[in-house]
């Protein structure tokens, strides 16, 4: 069946029931096309067939799940620090000494690219020099130093750099790596020999013939540190003891199930469990099966490793995931906790075990949700996060790996690890964190 021809750029072209082709012919070169049938003749072409979704299989399937990951950001005097892992022989640029260690060694703030120890962030007394927020430091700096009764201290002593070629090995002392080629490999001030990048010149602060170790010695011994000289904060010590099972945020529950949990958190030890399989390793620890001696009843346990939590510095995430699970045994929606212990070197989290799978695993299999039931899950969800919002705690780590389902199919928001708390409208937070899969991709690449 023919129709009227149709014009597409000066080119007439015969209407066809079935295919369209084109022709289109420019002064270089010729491209022919073929659109095939239309979306409409397909359609009714498989009307009388009924969709059949089928499980999703193949070599890369056990690849789809990735962990967690969480950028902490540690502020000091407008520097934004982040733990890094140092692939090169580096030395730290407050106290000039070697950064030894495995892991993440060392801080480097995101900005400005000067590297420090672990220990030496706190220290640092010099500004960022590429913080926007300097104006903003400042005011602080001067409000707390009245606060406190002591006078203001200002660095801004600009350096005199020159080029310099070096006979022997040298280092960055603003980022701590070395200096590479055989001549002009660096800058060298003047004034007081400090030795840079090319790269790193437009970042280096205005501390020239600054002792920055001895000034922060110095404010130690006063109580002090460089970060805004506010009073030095003692870090709580690591601990799950059973005598904190209630915490004031969460609350006391009052049915005979909390009553019960109380008293069982009191006594739990990994001794009253056996231990039968690993159920899920993820970033920051992994769930065991476990089942009480003397029982029949199964518990998910959660295993956390002590020396990794104090590597990363996550004490205050750990112990805020101890106090959401605590609250969550008030939603039914919520995956909630049954007792917490701790040994030597290992912190348990003992929680109801959820056999119903993860979501993940449920979408694998049906590869698409019907309406009702995504609608149905969405509305569980939801009324979890809605009852985390209550008490103004927000989840950040939402996925499928995470949202687990119970005997009768409904939901269970578990991994609390990425949650934080005291969020208001007022009070907010800007933590790079979540699982890389399901960051949006503005910030998946952006450099904080």
């Amino acid at each position: 069946m023919r129709g009227p021809p149709i014009e597409v750029f000066g080119c007439n072209f015969p209407h066809q029931k079935r295919d369209y082709f084109g022709c289109f012919v420019s002064e270089s070169e010729r491209v022919a096309i073929s659109l095939g049938k239309s979306e409409k003749a397909a359609e009714t072409a498989n009307a009388g067939k009924p969709r059949v979704f089928q499980e999703r299989s193949g070599a890369f399937m056990g690849r789809q799940r990735r962990g967690a990951m969480r950028r902490k950001i540690h502020e000091v005097t407008g520097h934004k620090f982040m733990a890094l892992f140092l692939r090169q022989p580096t030395f730290c640029a407050h106290c000039k000494e070697f950064i030894w260690g495995l892991g993440k060694q060392g801080y480097q703030c995101q900005v400005c690219t000067v590297v420090v120890h672990k220990r030496c962030h706190l220290d640092v007394v010099w500004k960022c020099p590429g913080s926007g927020t300097n104006e903003a430091i400042d005011e602080s700096i001067k409000n707390l130093a009245e606060a406190a009764d002591t006078k203001r201290f200002n660095i801004n002593m600009p350096h005199r750099f020159a080029v310099h070629s070096y006979k022997r090995p040298t280092f960055c002392d603003h980022c701590g790596s070395m200096l590479y080629g055989l001549i002009n490999q660096g800058l060298q001030c003047s004034v007081c020999k400090l030795n840079v990048h090319k790269r790193c010149q437009r970042n280096v602060a205005n501390n020239c013939g600054i002792n920055a170790k001895q000034m922060a010695a110095e404010l130690a011994q006063l109580g002090l540190t460089g970060d805004k000289m506010s009073l030095r904060s003692k870090r709580k010590p690591l601990s799950v003891s059973t005598s904190e099972a209630s915490e004031p945020s969460v609350g006391s529950s009052d049915s005979p199930g909390g009553e019960r949990e109380r008293g069982d958190k009191s006594t739990a030890s990994i001794n009253d469990f056996s231990f039968i399989k690993v159920l899920g390793k993820g970033s920051f620890g992994k769930v065991m099966l476990a089942e009480k001696k003397g029982t029949d009843e199964v518990f998910a346990v959660k295993v956390l490793k002590k020396d990794v939590i104090l590597q990363d510095d996550d004490v205050e995430c750990t112990m805020c995931e101890k106090r959401i699970l605590a609250l969550a045994a008030k939603h039914p929606f919520l995956t909630a906790l049954y007792c917490s212990f701790q040994t030597l070197d290992r912190l348990f989290f003992v929680m109801e075990y959820v056999n119903g799978g993860d979501l993940m695993f449920q979408i694998q299999r049906a590869r698409k949700f019907e309406e009702p039931r995504a609608r149905f899950y969405a509305a569980e969800v939801t009324c979890a996060l809605q009852f985390l919002h209550r008490y103004n705690v927000i989840y950040r780590d939402l996925k499928l790996d995470n949202i687990l389902l119970d005997a009768e199919g409904h939901c269970r928001l578990a991994d609390f690890g990425m949650c934080k708390e005291g969020i208001t409208k007022e009070n907010l937070t800007s933590t790079f964190c979540g699982t890389p899969d399901y960051i949006a991709v503005n910030f998946a690449y952006l450099d904080v």
